[in-house]
C-alpha cells in the first residue's frame, strides 16, 4: 500500500511540475550519463558474446536440418524479444538501481531530503521525477545499443560458417523483422526501467532511523525490481504467444 501511495504522489506531482517545467534537467542529464553511458562498456561485452553464441549454436543445431533462415528468426526472437531488454534490465537494476537506492538512503539519513522540504523544493520533483526519465531513457536506449552489438556478434560468427557479406545479412534480418518485435522489446525496456527506478527510488528513501536500514532496503529493491523485469518479460512473452501467433 505504502508504494501505492508513493507511486500516486509521485504522478500528481510530475503532473503539476510538469505545467510549470520545473524538473531539473542537469539531474536527468547525470542519471543518463551515469545508467546509460557508463554501462556501455559490459553492456557491449556481453551482448557480443550473447550474439556470437546464438549463432553458433543456431548453426550447430538448426543448420544441419532446416533452411539456413531460421538463423535470422532465432536472432530477433532471442535477442530483440527477449535477451536485449531483459539482460540490459538486470544490469541497469544491478549498477544504478542498487546505488540510487543507496544514494537516496544516505541522503535521507543525512537530512538533505528535509531539507529540500525546508527550502520549499519537492523531493519527489527534485530527486525522484529525474531518476524515473533519466533511467527510462537511458534502458532504452542501451537496448538499442545491446541489439547492434549483438548483431555485429551474430554476423562474425556467421562468417566463419557461411561468409556472407554484412549488407545481405542486415537485409535478411530487417525481412524476417516486423514492427512488433521492436514494439515488444522497447516496451519490455521501458517498463522495466519504469519500475526498477520507481522501487529503487521508494525504498532509497523509506530509510528511516540509521544506516543499517541501507542494505536491508537495498536488498528488498533488488528483489521487487528483479520481480517486476520477469513478470513484464513473461507478459511480453505472453502477449506474442496469444496475439501473434
Amino acid at each position: 500500500m505504502a508504494f501505492f501511495n508513493f507511486f500516486y504522489f509521485l504522478y500528481l506531482d510530475l503532473k503539476k511540475q510538469a505545467k510549470e517545467h520545473r524538473v531539473p534537467k542537469k539531474v536527468i542529464l547525470d542519471q543518463i550519463y551515469f545508467t546509460g553511458v557508463q554501462a556501455l562498456p559490459i553492456i557491449g561485452v556481453i551482448s557480443l558474446l550473447l550474439g556470437a553464441i546464438i549463432i553458433k549454436e543456431g548453426h550447430a543445431y538448426v543448420g544441419k536440418f532446416v533452411d539456413k533462415s531460421w538463423i535470422y528468426k532465432i536472432i530477433i526472437s532471442a535477442m530483440v524479444r527477449d535477451a536485449a531488454p531483459f539482460i540490459t534490465a538486470l544490469i541497469v537494476l544491478s549498477r544504478s538501481g542498487i546505488a540510487m537506492a543507496t544514494e537516496l538512503g544516505y541522503m535521507n539519513i543525512n537530512r538533505e531530503v528535509d531539507s529540500l522540504r525546508i527550502m520549499g523544493i519537492s523531493p519527489l520533483t527534485y530527486i525522484v521525477v529525474p531518476r524515473v526519465i533519466g533511467v527510462s531513457l537511458s534502458i532504452i536506449l542501451l537496448v538499442i545499443y545491446f541489439l547492434l552489438i549483438g548483431i555485429i556478434g551474430g554476423y562474425i560468427v556467421t562468417n566463419v560458417f557461411s561468409p556472407i557479406p554484412f549488407w545481405i545479412f542486415m537485409s535478411k534480418l530487417s525481412q524476417n523483422m516486423s514492427f512488433l518485435d521492436l514494439w515488444i522489446m522497447f516496451s519490455k525496456a521501458f517498463f522495466s526501467g519504469f519500475f526498477i527506478s520507481l522501487i529503487c527510488c521508494f525504498h532509497g528513501l523509506n530509510v528511516r532511523h540509521s544506516f543499517t536500514e541501507i542494505p536491508q532496503r537495498n536488498i528488498k529493491a533488488f528483489a521487487q525490481s528483479a520481480f517486476s523485469i520477469i513478470f513484464i518479460n513473461f507478459m511480453g512473452i505472453m502477449f506474442y504467444l496469444v496475439f501473434l501467433t
